[in-house]
């Protein structure tokens, strides 16, 4: 699946805390939209997180309460398959998870997240 990105400027989305999300555009073209002073303040592992988390959207299509879960999954599976995720970088993306706030009902905090997404395989 290839997957579009751009810099959003859609007021609503740049006005709440967010740094992405992924949606479909008017002809059914995958689109992950980015908010750039978001993305910007992340380290590059984490950006790529971020990215490959709101891909996992949509190759996933999962639509249940453990959507974002099953998305930090996938995205951290593609990341080790395409050896983006090594050794060098994985202490950075450790902390970066684990210090998410939670977002009820569908992110739990950092931690949880982190303990989750590591028992994936």
């Amino acid at each position: 699946m290839r997957v579009r990105d751009f810099y959003s400027d859609d007021p609503t989305f740049l006005s709440t805390d967010y740094t992405a999300f992924a949606n479909y555009d008017l002809r059914g073209e995958p689109i992950v939209h980015l908010n750039r002073q978001r993305i910007s303040a992340l380290s590059a592992i984490a950006q790529k997180f971020v990215f490959y988390h709101e891909c996992a959207h949509l190759w996933t299509r999962d639509d249940s309460s453990n959507r974002e879960l099953s998305a930090n999954c996938a995205a951290l599976r593609h990341m080790r398959r395409s050896g983006i995720i090594g050794h060098h970088n994985a202490v950075e993306l450790r902390t970066f998870i684990r210090g998410l706030p939670a977002r009820p009902p569908l992110y739990p905090d950092g931690k949880t997240q982190w303990e989750k997404a590591r028992a994936c395989r």
